[in-house]
């Protein structure tokens, strides 16, 4: 996975969430072009224009390039660590879909994720919706990203409910642990591989919260 870090994204004020590219599933051979990618998408004409309405000077934004070992999730997750469609401070709200989080973090793909909102004090589960898209990103072994078609019937976040319930609920935790050490509100993403949680990056939650 060669991934994004710019100076100029996850600032107050200003997420950045998907302006800059990363690119999964790459070779040893795809390394360098891949790299030189990443790098370059500082320069597209909408980072530009997304840096200018939001003060940051141009000049002054720098891209470094991450490469890491890529995690081929079962599920990719979004956190909220305050509710941002209640704005209720007391409740961690979560979306996951199958696949690379790409479905998620994408409008051009039609359907809705799973979503739920974990109560922090009680540590309830409330399930608010289950995932409709019809297909999930999956990597092949050629470097490629293939787009499959999803069987809800064989996904257990939607048809296991002590499944679903438990997912939730780790996540939860971890949302209210990173909240606390980071000492503010969280946007959260990551991924959820053979049920081990790893998050991909922790950013300022952004929003009139």
């Amino acid at each position: 996975m060669v991934r994004s870090s710019s100076n100029s994204e996850d600032v107050a004020g200003f997420a950045g969430a998907g302006l800059y590219h990363s690119v999964a599933n790459v070779s040893i051979s795809g390394v360098a072009a891949a790299v030189s990618s990443v790098w370059s998408s500082l320069w597209t004409r909408r980072a530009v224009l997304s840096r200018k309405n939001s003060a940051i000077p141009n000049g002054k934004a720098h891209m470094a390039v991450l490469i890491q070992q890529m995690v081929v999730p079962d599920y990719s997750f979004n956190m909220h660590t305050i509710n941002p469609t209640s704005r209720n401070r007391d409740e961690v709200y979560i979306e996951a879909a199958v696949g690379f989080g790409k479905t998620l973090a994408s409008a051009r793909i039609p359907g809705t994720p799973h979503s739920f909102v974990f109560v922090k004090g009680t540590e309830e589960i409330r399930t608010l919706a289950f995932a409709s898209f019809s297909s999930a990103l999956q990597p092949s072994r050629h470097g490629e990203i293939l787009r499959k078609t999803v069987d809800y019937s064989a996904i257990a976040l939607s048809s296991d409910t002590s499944f679903r319930n438990r997912i939730a609920l780790r996540l939860g935790r971890v949302g209210t642990f990173v909240e606390k050490e980071m000492a503010s509100p969280q946007d959260i993403e990551g991924a959820v591989a053979e049920e081990v949680i790893y998050l991909v990056q922790a950013r300022p939650q952004q929003g009139n919260i």
